[in-house]
C-alpha cells in the first residue's frame, strides 16, 4: 500500500483549517448577516453578497464532503486494523460524549443569550435542537440529529459501519454511494440529508484515503487522469440531466487536495494549521458565539436604522461575514485556552473509561 511521507502530511492540517473556516463563514452567513438583507434590503446588489454566497452555496459540495473524507483518512488505522476495544472509546463514546455535552450547553447557552438580551426565549425551530422550545423537544430533535453538531453526530455511526464493513472496502463504499444518492432524492430535511450523504466520503478516507492523498499530493500523470476522469463525470452528469452531486464533491475535492499539497510546498500556511489542529474547538463553541451578533449586532443596526446610511450598507456586503469568521474563530479558541485546564478539559475530551481498555493503551 501506498504510503504519505510525514513531510507531505501537512496539508491535511491545513485542508482540514479551510474547512472549519467555510463552516464558520457558512453559519456567519445563514444568521446574522441575512437579517438586514433579508428584511430591510431586499434585492440588493452588492458584489459582496454575490461573492458570499458564491462560497456559502456554491462550495457547498467541498466543504463538508472534504471534511468527512479527511476525518475518514484520519481513522483508517483504527477502522482498519485496530482492534474494537481498543478504539471504542475515542471514535465512538468520546464524540457521543462530546455531541450529547456540547448539545445541551448550545441549547441552554443560546436561550439566555435571548432571554438577557432581548427578554425571550429562542423562536422555537423545528430542525434545530438548538433552538427548541423545552426539554422534551430538545430530546426529540438531538436523538434524530437535527442539531447544529449533527457533524458529531455522523462520526460515529460513519466508523462504527465502515469498522463493521472494513473486510469488504468496496461493498462499503457501493452501500454508502447508493444511500447517498437516495438520501439526496428523498430526504429534503436539514441536516438529516447531510448525515445520510456524506457518509461515502468518510469511507472513502477511510478505505481508500492514502492512496488518493498520496497520489494527487505529487501531481503526475496519473494524477492528470483522475483529474480528468473527475471533470469528465461531472459533465457527463450535466449533459445526461442527471444530479451529479458525489461526482461534483469528488471533483472539488481532487482539486482541493492538489491545491493543498501544492500550497504547503511553497508556504509553511502555520496558522492555517494550527486552526486545522484545533477544529474540533472551533466546532463546538462558534455557534454559540455567533448567536450573539444574531441577536443583538444585526437586529440593533436595523433597529436604529443604521441601514439607511449607504456606507454602513457597503462596509457590511462587503466586510462583515469575513470579519466575524475571523473574530469567531479567535473568540472560540480564546474560550478554549481559558476552559482547557482542570477540569474543564472534561469539555472537550470524555471522561476515560477504562473498563473498556487502560488508558495507555486507549487508540490516539
Amino acid at each position: 500500500m501506498a504510503t504519505i511521507k510525514a513531510g507531505n502530511i501537512e496539508w491535511i492540517d491545513a485542508a482540514k483549517g479551510a474547512c472549519i473556516l467555510m463552516v464558520v463563514l457558512h453559519h456567519s452567513i445563514v444568521t446574522s448577516y441575512h437579517i438586514p438583507l433579508s428584511d430591510h434590503l431586499f434585492g440588493i446588489d452588492f458584489a459582496g453578497v454575490r461573492l458570499y454566497e458564491l462560497i456559502s452555496k456554491n462550495l457547498a459540495p467541498l466543504r463538508m464532503p472534504l471534511f468527512f473524507m479527511l476525518s475518514g483518512f484520519l481513522v483508517q488505522r483504527s477502522v482498519n486494523s485496530a482492534d474494537w476495544r481498543l478504539t471504542v472509546q475515542n471514535r465512538v463514546v468520546n464524540l457521543i460524549y462530546l455531541f450529547l455535552l456540547w448539545g445541551a450547553i448550545q441549547w441552554i447557552t443560546v436561550s439566555i443569550i435571548h432571554k438577557v438580551m432581548t427578554g425571550d426565549w429562542a423562536e422555537g425551530g423545528k430542525f434545530n435542537a438548538i433552538y427548541a422550545d423545552d426539554i422534551l423537544e430538545y430530546v426529540q430533535l438531538t436523538i434524530i440529529g437535527s442539531t447544529s453538531l449533527w457533524y458529531l453526530y455522523a462520526l460515529p455511526i460513519y466508523f462504527i459501519i465502515c469498522k463493521l464493513l472494513s473486510p469488504r472496502p468496496w461493498t462499503a463504499i457501493a452501500i454508502l454511494l447508493l444511500v447517498h444518492f437516495l438520501s439526496r432524492r428523498y430526504i429534503t430535511v436539514w441536516p438529516t440529508t447531510g448525515i445520510f450523504a456524506n457518509a461515502v466520503y468518510y469511507a472513502v478516507g477511510c478505505f481508500f484515503g492514502m492512496r488518493l492523498f498520496d497520489l494527487l499530493s505529487k501531481f503526475d500523470k496519473r494524477t492528470a487522469l483522475l483529474l480528468a476522469l473527475s471533470i469528465a463525470s461531472v459533465l457527463a452528469f450535466g449533459l445526461l440531466g442527471v444530479w451529479g452531486g458525489a461526482a461534483t464533491s469528488f471533483l472539488f475535492i481532487v482539486l482541493s487536495i492538489i491545491f493543498f499539497a501544492w500550497i504547503q510546498k511553497k508556504f509553511e500556511l502555520r496558522s492555517l494549521r494550527w486552526i486545522g489542529r484545533n477544529t474540533l474547538q472551533i466546532y463546538v463553541i462558534h455557534r454559540i458565539v455567533l448567536e450573539i451578533p444574531s441577536v443583538v449586532l444585526a437586529s440593533s443596526l436595523v433597529t436604529d436604522e443604521f441601514f439607511l446610511n449607504p456606507t454602513v450598507v457597503t462596509l457590511w456586503c462587503t466586510l462583515y461575514p469575513a470579519l466575524a469568521t475571523a473574530t469567531v474563530v479567535m473568540v472560540c479558541l480564546t474560550i478554549w485556552r481559558a476552559t482547557n485546564r482542570g477540569m474543564g478539559r472534561f469539555l472537550y475530551q470524555a471522561p476515560e473509561l477504562r473498563m473498556l481498555a487502560p488508558a495507555s493503551k486507549l487508540a490516539q
